[in-house]
């Protein structure tokens, strides 16, 4: 039994710059941000070490190894498991990337996509591959891409930007992200983007930066739209921590009274023991319907929480403040 209810379905993007570093840092922002579904490029995983990947409570990961099993890339989503995402095929080529098609009531299909160009990789053969991708998911509704291109769109005059532009204006795209992403103490560059042709159902983009989570800013936006939600868990539990162990003593004694002996039958009197014994349980002990949780992360503390959002507040501000030399005070 699923329920709709009309909330904001919450897209990110992080070049996390492998996932086997800066776990906790990536569970707090997760955690913080609440992203329904977070596009990952440069995961630096492996086919075969997908199996020892962060899991987060509540989302599974969807991953797409470099071809050829080589160091580095990868792309992925984490996506909310009560999301219906379905992994969709692309033509394969040189550009990493990685599909997804959702079903959201009211709206039809969205197609959520994220790349990564590596360097290796020109970028207009990067913009072929990605042409190719987007004409499968043509019959979709709507279509969002969040990637790491690796170009720098605050250098519109450079080549390489003015032929994403280009691209960009011929299928009638808008990028949406405005303010860089990639910030130190030599320079600022917005190399992670989010490009969709829907973008009149964007309520607003943020621009997070966490050094030490990457050197690339967590990207969050939300969608005006409908997303599907699945009915809660429940299961039967016994709290046999909280018997009286004396009272529970006492009429497990008083069994006695029952005359298990009278019936010839092995079954039936099998059968009578069990009911009398469950009978004492559902006394002491009765079944309690309870919802299913995800755990949490434990060691993560409330505190630890605030800390860690007074710590990236002071580095936003230093951002804000265009203090580049300072950044590395305010950590």
């Amino acid at each position: 039994m699923k329920n709709s209810k009309s909330y904001g379905l919450k897209l990110g993007l992080l070049n996390v710059r492998s996932l086997n570093t800066g776990r906790d840092e990536l569970l707090a922002s997760i955690d913080r941000y609440k992203p329904d579904i977070l596009a990952l490029n440069e995961t630096w995983l492996k086919q075969d070490e997908q199996n020892y990947a962060l899991i987060v409570p509540g989302y599974v990961l969807k991953h797409k190894a470099r071809a050829g099993d080589a160091r580095g890339g990868g792309v992925g989503f984490y996506v909310r498991k009560e999301l219906r995402a379905r992994i969709k095929p692309s033509p394969d080529s040189p550009l990493e990337q990685l599909w997804l098609e959702l079903i959201l009531p009211g709206r039809g299909r969205l197609a959520i996509g994220t790349a990564y160009r590596p360097e290796s990789v020109s970028v207009i053969t990067a913009i072929d591959a990605l042409n190719e991708s987007l004409c499968v998911f043509s019959q979709c509704n709507h279509t969002f891409l969040m990637t790491d291109f690796n170009v720098d769109m605050l250098h519109p005059e450079k080549p390489s930007c003015r032929e994403v532009a280009e691209f960009l204006n011929y299928r009638n795209l808008a990028q949406i992200v405005q303010e860089p992403t990639r910030v130190n103490e030599k320079n600022s560059s917005l190399l992670d983007l989010v490009i969709t042709d829907s973008p009149e159902i964007c309520n607003g983009i943020n621009v997070y930066h966490n050094p030490d989570l990457s050197d690339h800013a967590m990207i969050i936006t939300n969608l005006n739209v409908k997303k599907t939600k699945r009915a809660p868990k429940f299961i039967w539990k016994r709290f046999l921590d909280r018997i009286n162990d004396v009272n529970f003593s006492k009429d497990l004694q008083n069994m006695k009274r029952f005359k298990f002996t009278e019936n010839t039958n092995v079954n039936e009197r099998v059968k009578c023991l069990n009911e009398a014994i469950l009978l004492i349980f559902n006394k002491h002990a009765p079944l309690k319907c309870m919802k299913i949780c995800e755990m949490a992360m434990p060691w993560i503390t409330d505190n630890i929480k605030f800390m860690m959002l007074l710590r990236d507040k002071a580095l936003n501000r230093a951002h804000t403040a265009k203090k580049v030399k300072n950044i590395r005070k305010e950590r």
